[in-house]
């Protein structure tokens, strides 16, 4: 060894996947058991609390409490004399979008009272088109439902010959 040269003094690092305690001391994982900090165990209760799927609970548990509150909406616009909107409905029901409204129709049990909802309204926008004053907001609303305006035009020409015949003779027009 070489007298002038000084040998690297080595520093006790921790292991990247160490995890520091409020108490300063480090807790090490092993294969058996994985480390659980309080931020861990807090995050484990919101999952519980919240369930699997994340987020917050379900507003309606059950397709009959959706359905009963769907029936008060369109008693109160029958009350007040109210046109039916999916927002409006979306509003008195509690979601906070129409988008939240629509996700309920993925959960078991809840699609048919969604899209009679839907229905609903979407008869209301008919029927105002027919009236045929100012239908451009009928129109509007039934194609933000996913209807959309399709003209088709046919461009196939059919051609016909007129045969008649008289006696031994044929004479065809065309």
């Amino acid at each position: 060894m070489e007298p002038n040269k000084k040998t690297p003094v080595k520093r006790k690092t921790k292991p990247e996947t160490a995890v520091r305690r409020p108490s300063n001391k480090f807790i090490y994982p092993t294969k058996d058991k994985p480390v659980e900090t309080p931020e861990i165990k807090k995050k484990k209760e919101i999952w519980a609390i919240y369930g699997a799927m994340g987020g917050r609970p379900a507003k309606y548990a059950t397709p009959e409490a959706l359905s009963k509150r769907l029936y008060q909406y369109f008693e109160f616009l029958a009350e007040y004399e109210e046109k039916p909107t999916i927002t409006g409905l979306c509003l008195f029901c509690g979601f906070e979008s129409r988008q939240s409204f629509y996700d309920m129709a993925k959960r078991h049990g809840f699609s048919y009272i969604v899209n009679m909802a839907r229905g609903l309204i979407e008869h209301h926008y008919e029927q105002l088109m027919q009236t045929g004053t100012s239908n451009a907001g009928a129109i509007f609303a039934l194609k933000n439902m996913g209807w959309k305006d399709k003209t088709e035009v046919d461009n196939n020409i059919i051609e016909t010959k007129q045969v008649f015949k008289i006696g031994d003779q044929t004479i065809s027009f065309d």
